[in-house]
C-alpha cells in the first residue's frame, strides 16, 4: 500500500524564529529546553501539552483516502528536519540508512518550522555537551501512546528508564539468537503502570546541565515497548553525528 509520511507537531504560542540554516544544528539554550522540567517526573504519564516540545507523531495515509494511522515517532533537530527510525520510513528517502546496525532516518520537513513554546528542536551529543552517554544519566522515553493491546493514541506519554551495561545487553538477547550492534543502547522501564509507550522511532533522551539531549532512536525489542523483564535496543545518536551532518542540506 502506498502511503504518504505526515509529521504533526502541536502548535501553541508562536514566537519569532531565529534565523538558521536547514543543515544547520542550534546552539544550546534553543535546542533541549523544556519549560516544564521543574515538574517531577515520575514514571509513566501523560504530558502536557508543550511538554518535549520536539517530540513529533509521523502518521500514514493511503493515496487513495482513508484517515491518518499514527505509525511512529520522532525527534525535531532543527526547523527543517525531524530525526527518527528507518523502519518508519517506507520509501527509501534521502537521509535513510536502515538495517538493525543502522535504524535512522531523516525527514526533511516541507518548510522552515516556526520555534514556539511548544514546537522547540532537541539537543543532539554534539550540540548538547554530551558526547557520551553514562549509566549515572537521569534517563526518559517518549511516545504517543502504544499501548498493550496495540491501540495507538495521539496523546503525549512519557517514561523512565535506566541505561543497560553494554556487555549487559548482548548477553541477554543472545538468548533468542539475536546479536546486539555493539554502538546500540539498551534501556530499561522502570515500571509499566502506563503500558507500553516508546513508540517506533521515538525518543531516548537525557538531561544534564540544563538541557535534554537525544541520545537514543527506538529501533527494536522483544516487546514493542519499555519492559521491566527486558531491555528494547535504541540507534546510538551520538555515533551519527557525522552522517546526520552530512545528510541535512540548506
Amino acid at each position: 500500500m502506498k502511503v504518504i509520511v505526515a509529521v504533526f507537531l502541536f502548535i501553541l504560542i508562536v514566537y519569532q524564529a531565529i534565523g538558521q540554516g536547514s543543515n544547520e544544528l542550534p546552539r544550546r539554550g534553543i535546542c533541549g529546553d523544556d519549560v516544564t522540567r521543574q515538574r517531577i517526573l515520575t514514571g509513566n504519564d501523560q504530558l502536557v501539552a508543550i511538554e518535549f516540545p520536539w517530540l513529533a507523531l509521523l502518521q500514514l495515509r493511503p493515496l487513495n483516502g482513508g484517515d491518518l494511522v499514527p505509525v511512529c515517532s520522532g525527534s525535531l533537530i532543527n526547523q527543517r528536519y525531524v530525526l527518527t527510525a528507518a523502519h518508519c520510513v517506507m520509501r527509501s528517502e534521502i537521509g535513510t540508512r536502515y538495517r538493525y546496525s543502522d535504524n535512522i532516518a531523516l525527514i526533511r520537513l516541507k518548510s522552515d518550522v516556526i520555534y514556539s513554546e511548544n514546537i522547540k528542536p532537541i539537543c543532539l551529543p554534539s550540540n548538547g555537551g554530551q558526547t557520551r552517554l553514562h549509566n549515572t544519566y537521569f534517563l526518559t522515553t517518549a511516545g504517543w501512546g502504544l499501548t498493550l493491546n496495540n491501540s495507538r493514541g495521539t496523546t503525549k506519554q512519557k517514561a523512565l528508564a535506566s541505561f543497560w551495561d553494554v556487555d549487559r545487553c548482548p548477553s541477554i538477547y543472545l538468548k533468542i539468537n539475536f546479536v546486539v550492534h555493539p554502538l546500540a543502547i539498551c534501556a530499561q522501564g522502570h515500571n509499566m503502570s502506563a503500558g507500553c509507550i516508546v513508540d517506533g522511532g521515538g525518543p531516548l533522551m537525557a538531561f544534564h546541565h540544563g538541557v535534554w539531549v537525544l541520545h537514543g532512536i527506538m529501533s527494536y525489542g522483544v516487546r514493542v515497548c519499555v519492559t521491566m523483564n527486558w531491555p528494547d535496543v535504541f540507534t546510538n545518536v551520538g555515533e551519527y553525528d557525522q552522517w546526520i551532518m552530512e545528510k541535512m542540506r540548506p
